[in-house]
């Protein structure tokens, strides 16, 4: 790997985290101790004034632990925040000046596993630390020019992908629930309260801005275009089974081109398509008389979405993404979103006879239950 900064690598963010983990640390060191002294000291001299010294006692060392907790956490908070950004700048050592980069290798170079590296890239991303960053979760690789090919597959890469795993804000879930317990007044003081959860609810987002909710890889088998999309045998209706085997054929391809393109503007909306494509032919084949509603869409839609997307793949691929390009995969992402809705009412329409009998059922309860008033 080249010991060069990646040029996509914006200074300002780490400047924000600087500055953010330098303020926090000042006021966690400097104006707690004199805030949360002063509410101790008040709640104890209040205490002992009203109930006696022990009370008194007690109520000032319950402020001081919550200061002491709250101390201890914003301080933390901050200096996460300045370490990590010497953290950042060694992955930017790392990616050199590439425009792809293994992940595989990352790990290696950082030492790190695959969590806590693909949790640390979503971060840089969120903050805006490498604005041009994207991930190719097919082919397990960092992008930072999206006109380039992947990277050769490395030993038994081909087998896996990548799927997103989120997780939950812990820091600001604790900040919060900190803050709000270290402000909440000794005794029931409504405004007091108040003010308390609105402090917790600006530490939630506040951190939450600095320590995004994670957002961790992990590695999933790749599944056969058989292992999904078993043929069909032979039911002894010519029309059922011609459908069946058209289904069968493009739902193949169309299980081989959900593994082999890298965008997830057209894999998500695919992998909604294949689930509907599964219930369109489990209907059908419980009843093959509804296999006529179904001509244009195993004629035109089908293979039609089949052809979109494989000129999609042969676009993805290219090195070089001109305005022409570009443009084409965009029109070829918003039909893909678009063509959920096809799938979903061609499956639709295959109830319509039995909306119609139910329509026609109900028709005839309302009539009798109408006739029977008349009659009381």
């Amino acid at each position: 790997m080249k010991n060069t900064t990646n040029k996509n690598y914006n200074k300002k963010a780490k400047i924000a985290d600087w500055v953010f983990g330098g303020t926090v640390m000042t006021v966690t060191l400097l104006v707690v101790p004199l805030v949360f002294g002063f509410m101790a000291l008040w709640d104890g001299f209040s205490s002992v004034a009203q109930t006696g010294f022990f009370a008194g006692a007690e109520a000032f060392g319950q402020r001081f632990l919550f200061g002491v907790i709250f101390a201890g956490t914003w301080s933390t908070i901050g200096f996460l925040a300045l370490v990590r950004t010497e953290r950042f700048s060694r992955y930017a050592r790392i990616f050199g000046m590439y425009p792809r980069v293994k992940i595989s290798q990352i790990e290696k170079e950082m030492n790190k596993p695959l969590k806590s590296v693909s949790a640390d890239l979503n971060a840089m991303k969120s903050l805006g630390y490498f604005p041009n960053m994207s991930f190719d979760l097919v082919h397990k690789e960092v992008v930072f020019s999206e006109n380039t090919q992947p990277l050769p597959q490395i030993g038994d890469e081909a087998l896996t992908v990548f799927e997103e795993k989120r997780g939950f804000p812990f820091f600001s879930i604790i900040a919060a629930g900190v803050t709000a317990g270290a402000f909440s007044p000794a005794k029931t003081d409504i405004p007091a309260l108040i003010l308390a959860v609105l402090f917790g609810i600006g530490a939630f987002f506040l951190v939450l801005k600095f320590f995004p909710a994670p957002v961790s890889f992990v590695r999933v088998a790749r599944q056969s275009s058989r292992a999904n999309s078993k043929k069909p045998t032979a039911t002894g209706n010519a029309d059922l089974d011609s459908t069946l085997t058209a289904i069968y054929e493009n739902k193949s391809e169309l299980v081989r081109l959900s593994q082999s393109i890298a965008s997830s503007k057209i894999r998500t909306p695919l992998k909604e398509i294949l689930r509907v494509l599964d219930e369109i032919a489990g209907q059908i084949k419980e009843s093959p008389d509804k296999v006529k509603c179904l001509r244009q869409f195993v004629n035109y839609y089908l293979p039609t979405t089949v052809s979109f997307l494989q000129t999609y793949e042969e676009l993805e691929t290219k090195p070089d993404k001109g305005e022409n390009i570009n443009a084409a995969l965009k029109k070829i992402e918003d039909v893909a979103a678009s063509m959920i809705d096809v799938f979903k009412r061609e499956y639709d329409d295959l109830f319509s006879d039995i909306e119609m009998d139910v329509s026609a059922e109900v028709a005839v309860m309302q009539a009798l239950i109408k006739e029977s008033k008349d009659i009381l």
